[in-house]
Parts: C-alpha cells; structure tokens; sequence
C-alpha cells in the first residue's frame, strides 16, 4: 500500500501551501493496514475518520480544509472497540489512535496566536506508562511534532525546533518498521537481553520497539569505513611519511569476551565486525583515538562493573572509540557540556535518544573529506579542543545532526 508516497530522494515532500492530505492519508493508511495484518487479521476496509465521528459543521469551521480532507481518507480503529484476540491495539509504538473530536480542539491554553493553531491530531500509545501527549498539528504552518509529555506542549508550539510536516514523521515510521528498529509481533514473548534489561515496556502490542537492529549495525560499520577511508586518502596528500598497517584492538579474542561488552549487544557486534580491520593512524577525530589492546582491557572501575554501559542508550558510551556520553546537539540550546544535541524537548517524531554512533561517524567523515579537519601523519590533528568550535555562529552546524529517529 502507498508505496509510491513513500519519501525518498526521488520522490520528496511537496511546498504546496497546505497539508499534503493525500500522502499523509495513504502514509497513515500503510501504517495501519500493517499493523493490522502483521497482528495476523483480515483487512477489511475500516471508515475513515470522518466517517466513524459523522462530523458536525461546528467541528468543520475549526478546522483547515486540508486537515478536513486529510481525516475524510485516514482510516479509523479504536483500539477500545477490538477484543484482545485481534492482538492489535494501537496504530504504532508511540501513536494509539487519531484524536476524538473534543481532543482535537482541546489545546486552546497553548494558542498563543489564536484559537485552534495547535491541535492535538494523535493521541500516544502510552509506552512510556505516564502523561505522553501525542502528535500536535499547527494549522498555520502545516507541520507537526510528536511531544512525549503533556508538561512540554506549551514550550513546544513556543519554538520552531521539531515541527515538520505530517508526511515525515509518518514516513519515518514506516522506516522504523522497514529496519526492523520496531518489529510487528503475534505471540509475544520477551527475551530480556543487555540492550534492553533497563527499558519500561518494548511492547505496544502488536509493535515492539528493539533496542538495535541489523541495519543499526551495517550502518555504523560503513560509516566507519568511510571515516578511515577518507583519512587515510588525506595522509596520502599532506604527508611525506605513512605508518605501517596495524590492527584495531578487537583484532585481539580476548577484547569481545569482557563483561562490559555482552555477545546479544550492538557494542559487540558492531566492534566484531571490524575487528580484522587495520589502520595506519590512531586519530579519528580531533583528541578521539582507538586504543590499545592493554588500554580496553583495562579493568573498569567497581561502579561501572555494576552498571555496564550498553551502546543506544542515553547514558552509555561507546568505549571503544574512548568516546564519553555523545548525544544529539540542537541549536537553539548549545551548552558546553555536549555535542551533537539532536533535540531541545523532543526530535519531533519519537521520545529522543542519544544519537547512532553511525550519524556521529558521518559527521566526522564529512569534515575530514571536506577539509574541516586537518590530517597528519597520525590521523585528525587538533586535539579535543577542536570541538570547542561547536559554540560558535560560525561552526555549530559542523557539530550537529539533523532531527531523525
């Protein structure tokens, strides 16, 4: 269904002065008859919203024609009206349903520009077991946002950050689904593995949010690649002398059977698939380095060893690269405790998480090819000072990733 609105570089978003209802409804559409059928049901045909409300034209002057096309296509299932032997409860992991009606007009304490702009068009799943608020449409711009909390709907609708149209964060889902960051499940059953021991409920049924995926892995390892494949072109053309090839540390056995570094992680995984790789530098990026054999084996201090750090999640960090506590960078918040902030209050399409490793290595691999960077005979030079570029209006953008999931 819908594949021919999927977005993609041949196929873009359209600036067409309005909601762009006919992709956001099939985009809908596809998300719902997935979950539908992946939870193993029939599809027949369900009213869309529209008609399920039989709407009143009180309700139809509130609303921008466009958004009233828009809900005259998308397909409508309370999640309240199925038995629990339909195993389908929600239209995706973070998204229950689209709004009733009285929800839909119910921000007017946060139109600070008028009556019924901000209108809250999805209502949350829940998966976070508290006050997640849904996706919020501005009837001005044409652009939503998913806002987890409801206590951070007000300075949401106050900034611009976050806000994109409907038919992105939509189409970001069904990549979710595509890559199998968030599966469809029939009969649930839940290994607790090291990515996901410390997670409050993977499971929105029939949607299961998986703390990695294979792709999550490819893409880290290609960016990798790319990252040493362009240092190494520029050692080629600023230096005289070319060190000899060596191994990464995981080359050694002993560093991918340590009890920070579990076999079913994405950490594991990602550092085995590089593990016969060799380098001719130690510097991947200014002051970032790959260590030695002796130092990741290292033994970690007593309250680490309790709290092993697993990559993906907020608080971890990627050991290997000696690389502390990388999340996503936003600009209208730079501080100077972090780089790469992705999100002020939320990314606009899921909760916000640290960024991939993998858009950090692109990053990286951006400034070396773009000479941002200068490279030695030991790989980036700068030192660890470099990234102080990162709060200045000349060079933030050098240090900051897009909001995506």
């Amino acid at each position: 269904m819908a594949a021919e609105h999927r977005i993609t570089n041949s196929n873009p978003i359209r600036d067409i002065g309005r909601m762009d209802y006919e992709r956001c409804a099939d985009l809908h559409n596809e998300l719902l008859f997935r979950g539908w059928t992946g939870a193993g049901n029939e599809w027949i045909e369900p009213p869309t919203w529209w008609e399920y409300y039989s709407r009143s034209d009180e309700l139809a002057s509130r609303l921008h024609p466009s958004l009233i096309e828009f809900l005259k296509r998308a397909y409508h299932v309370m999640s309240e009206t199925l038995s629990s032997e339909n195993g389908w409860r929600d239209l995706f992991f973070f998204l229950s349903c689209l709004a009733v009606p009285k929800d839909i007009v119910s921000l007017r304490h946060v139109d600070m520009t008028g009556p019924d702009r901000f209108l809250l068009l999805y209502v949350s799943s829940g998966f976070m077991l508290g006050d997640e608020q849904g996706i919020l449409f501005d009837q001005h711009t044409f652009k939503a946002t998913y806002v987890v909390h409801v206590d951070d709907t007000r300075d949401t609708c106050s900034h611009e950050w976050g806000w994109m149209p409907l038919e992105v964060i939509l189409n970001n889902y069904l990549e979710m689904v595509d890559e199998g960051k968030v599966s469809i499940v029939r009969d649930f059953s839940y290994e607790i593995n090291s990515d996901n021991e410390d997670d409050d409920d993977p499971w929105i049924e029939p949607w299961m949010m998986n703390p990695y995926s294979k792709t999550d892995v490819s893409r880290a390892v290609a960016a990798l690649r790319r990252l040493i494949t362009a240092i190494e072109a520029r050692m080629e053309e600023t230096t005289t002398t070319v060190g000899s090839e060596v191994h990464l540390p995981w080359h050694d056995p002993l560093t991918l059977n340590l009890p920070f570094l579990p076999p079913d992680s994405f950490a594991h995984e990602f550092l085995s698939a590089v593990s016969t790789w060799t380098v001719r530098f130690r510097y991947l990026a200014p002051g970032i380095r790959f260590p030695t054999v002796a130092e990741f084996l290292i033994k970690m201090d007593p309250e680490e060893e309790q709290q092993p750090q697993r990559t993906g999640r907020p608080d971890m960090r990627t050991r290997g690269l000696f690389m502390d506590n990388i999340i996503p960078r936003h600009p209208e918040a730079r501080d100077h405790n972090s780089l790469y902030q992705q999100a002020y209050l939320s990314n606009g399409i899921d909760n916000g998480h640290a960024v991939q490793i993998h858009k950090v290595l692109d990053s990286w691999a951006e400034r070396v090819e773009l000479g941002n960077w200068d490279v030695g005979e030991n790989g980036v030079q700068g030192g660890i000072g470099k990234f102080r570029e990162a709060d200045t209006e000349e060079d933030w953008r050098k240090y900051w990733i897009p909001p995506s999931w």
